[in-house]
């Protein structure tokens, strides 16, 4: 596509999209075409001075990135100036933008010209990776893994593939109708589900998380919930032998901090093992002095037994966005893994780039929600994240409800922090908060909505877990360790 029409392209998606959508949601598509160096710079200036018509364009396009409000007519004058010689270019853009036409009409062009552009600089990127590719000493594997997305979005907007679409069933193949069968009794069975070290949240949960599904661990401030989805996340590798859907690929778990540092996540990891196992405590102020070969073996040792690949990953919560997520499992994907499960510490903490900012406050961590829970189930990769509550239901506790209560109570709410609307595109919702029992340590643990065609007794839904150290993690059941409580047995044990 000619350099000058890439540019009266940007400048109609920028203004269709603040017609329909009131702001401009293609920003970094539209810059990367207006900040292109343009290979004829330099040399003789071409008809019109073309050079000097897309400088006053990208001034023009730049201010409307920037939100400031320009009267239409205002902008139709700059671009019949710029544009003096150009009427077929003119023609297009009142045709397109500014002869009032109905916003589905806009809407269509809005999405073909984006469409345009992105396969635009999409072989404007496969054409540099080739450059580099042929020059001697190249890293070709590096280079094909940077350009995997590029190719994936070629694919995409030939029809190849269609991102939306998650399931289907044809009624003329009965494999397609047996397989939809074989499915739905497979998600009551729990036949992709993975186990915990706990054996009341496996029966509250129906046999453990599942793949696909969306999971929040919610709770107040300092109540367990990134120190549970840790524990989580090693029980499911010791507990759960690894079968890939793909026999070509490696499964694999990964798990994304986005506020503590990958060393401490070590230690917790090293400690919780050396507690469920050996019934060794380890306190914090101990990790300086530990032996990190014999911690690096120890870990490596008992959380690769049963087949599963590993990552951890720390990142800047300002720089990591749904999108830079999703980069990360493809890249995955690419090297071969088959991600099955993915625990992400957490998720209020991310960029909210590319969502939706315009409405009530929390709209964007909705959205954001919205998007993970999407590509996550139509991947069939568990997704766990741990949740704020919000101070509504810290007042709850300060009027002195107790901690069973509240568990229970919250449940049924929605006392999310930021958004009341997040429950609707949660999965499955655990609730905890810590308490004590006779001077005893405990995490009351309450089961909210679980999307699953089945339902149990409303006593499985609480649970009661026992700090049995003062320094360690609650560590996983076991012939030593007797850590559940379960509702049906507390008001026959303990005196409230």
């Amino acid at each position: 596509m000619h350099k000058l029409e890439l540019f009266i392209k940007a400048l109609i998606l920028a203004m269709a999209e603040y017609m329909v959508e009131k702001r401009v949601i293609s920003t970094s598509l539209i810059e990367k075409v207006i900040e292109t160096p343009d290979t004829r710079r330099n040399k003789v200036k071409t008809f019109n001075d073309e050079n000097d018509i897309m400088d006053k364009l990208k001034i023009l396009i730049s201010s409307i990135l920037t939100g400031d409000v320009i009267p239409t007519s205002d902008i139709m004058i700059s671009i019949e100036i710029i544009l003096t010689e150009k009427q077929n270019f003119i023609k297009l853009i009142e045709k397109y933008v500014f002869k009032k036409s109905p916003e589905p009409t806009i809407k269509l062009v809005k999405e073909e010209i984006r469409r345009e552009l992105k396969r635009n600089d999409a072989k404007t990127m496969l054409s540099f990776a080739l450059s580099r590719i042929l020059k001697p000493n190249t890293d070709v594997d590096k280079i094909l893994d940077e350009t995997g997305d590029v190719l994936s979005g070629i694919k995409e907007m030939k029809g190849l593939v269609d991102v939306s679409l998650v399931d289907e069933v044809d009624f003329d193949n009965r494999d397609s109708v047996k397989a939809a069968n074989d499915k739905a009794k497979e998600l009551v069975s729990g036949g992709k589900s993975f186990i915990t070290g706990w054996s009341a949240i496996n029966t509250m949960t129906q046999g453990g998380p599942r793949r696909g599904e969306f999971v929040t661990v919610s709770a107040l401030r300092h109540n367990y919930k990134s120190s549970l989805i840790k524990s989580m996340f090693i029980q499911m590798l010791r507990l759960n032998k690894a079968v890939p859907t793909d026999t070509t690929k490696r499964p694999m778990f990964v798990f994304i901090s986005l506020e503590e540092e990958v060393d401490n996540i070590m230690f917790f990891f090293y400690a919780y093992l050396k507690f469920s196992i050996e019934s060794i405590e380890i306190a914090d102020n101990e990790q300086k002095n530990l032996n990190t070969d014999e911690m690096t073996d120890y870990v490596m040792k008992h959380c690769l037994e049963n087949g599963f690949s590993i990552r951890i990953y720390r990142f800047i919560p300002e720089l990591f966005g749904f999108s830079k997520l999703f980069s990360v499992i493809e890249k995955l994907e690419r090297q071969g893994f088959e991600v099955q499960g993915t625990f992400l510490d957490y998720v209020k903490k991310m960029s909210r780039e590319g969502c939706n900012r315009n409405g009530p406050s929390g709209t964007d961590l909705l959205e954001l929600f919205s998007r993970l829970r999407g590509y996550f189930s139509s991947k069939n990769i568990l997704f766990i994240t741990p949740h704020q509550l919000n101070t509504q239901a810290n007042a709850l506790i300060r009027t002195g409800l107790p901690a069973e209560e509240f568990v229970k109570h919250i449940a049924d709410k929605n006392y999310y922090a930021d958004s009341a609307q997040l429950g609707q595109e949660i999965d499955l919702e655990l609730f905890l908060h810590k308490g004590k029992i006779n001077k005893q340590m405990v995490l009351y643990v309450s089961r909210g909505k679980h999307r699953l065609p089945t339902n149990i007794p409303e006593e499985d839904k609480l649970t009661i877990l026992k700090f049995t150290s003062k320094v360690a993690p609650i560590p996983e059941e076991s012939e030593v360790h007797d850590v559940t409580i379960t509702s049906t047995t507390i008001n026959d044990e303990f005196d409230f």
